[in-house]
């Protein structure tokens, strides 16, 4: 029991859960939630919920929010910074379909002209 003799708490009284989010996580009287149209959202589910969105989007439709939400100068950075990690991930000749050559065969190939 939660009291003394004279009635007094000696414990606070448990804080029980009002309503469960969009996971099933509880949700109490302090707790801050979210309100989207798939229903309530815990703040400590945020991040969860925002991966689990862009893990769910083709690529168009990520370009499509991208486009959306970013001011253009900020997207357009984004995809040239990406085009660039690609190109350098994958060999700067193969983005740009150069054949190597080695400097004797470009010699040679200027004196039979």
């Amino acid at each position: 029991m939660n009291e003394q003799n004279f009635g007094v708490p000696t414990d606070p009284p448990e804080e029980k859960p009002i309503l469960k989010d969009y996971y099933g996580d509880p949700i109490y009287l302090n707790s801050t939630v979210y309100i989207n149209s798939n229903g309530l959202l815990l703040e400590q589910n945020l991040e969860r919920y925002s991966k689990e969105y862009v893990e769910e989007l083709t690529a168009g439709e990520a370009n499509e929010d991208l486009r959306e939400v970013m001011l253009p100068s900020e997207y357009s950075e984004v995809i040239k910074e990406a085009l660039l990690t690609w190109i350098v991930d994958n060999g700067y000749a193969k983005f740009f379909d150069l054949v190597p050559k080695k400097g004797e065969m470009l010699v040679e190939s200027r004196r039979n002209y």
